[in-house]
């Protein structure tokens, strides 16, 4: 399988999450478009998910690789790891402006976890 179609596959799962049915940005929704309901950890986070979709739209140069179930150590897996590491970088700042978001709404004063598959996921990416 080529990266070119999981880029695309991904992609879209973004923009189906992104986006309501009517194409509005999810983030606008939760604050109504009201100027005077604006927070700014809701535009960080679709300003994260804006990046996330410009990497998957524009990561078109990782499109030739094949991808293997076994480690090569060849310029492809160089390639995707540079790759991934933008990928990541992104993510982990969602998810960040995420965890905030949830302290906020629970009224807690101590940072909130999320899901644990989530924190396993972000656990990974900070020890890459």
């Amino acid at each position: 399988m080529y990266f070119g179609t999981m880029r695309l596959k991904a992609r879209a799962e973004l923009h189906r999450g992104m986006f309501t049915r009517h194409d509005n940005p999810r983030p606008c929704v939760w604050q109504d478009y009201s100027p005077s309901r604006h927070d700014a950890v809701y535009c960080n986070v679709l300003s994260h998910l804006e990046t996330l979709d410009d990497l998957l739209t524009r990561g078109t140069w990782c499109d030739d690789i094949t991808l293997h179930r076994e480690f090569r150590d060849d310029d492809d897996c160089m390639r995707l790891f540079r790759y991934y590491g933008l990928v990541f970088l992104g993510f982990d700042q969602c998810i960040a402006d995420l965890r905030t978001l949830v302290t906020v709404a629970t009224g807690s004063k101590k940072q909130q976890k999320l899901d644990a598959r989530i924190e396993s996921y972000m656990g990974f990416i900070n020890s890459v």
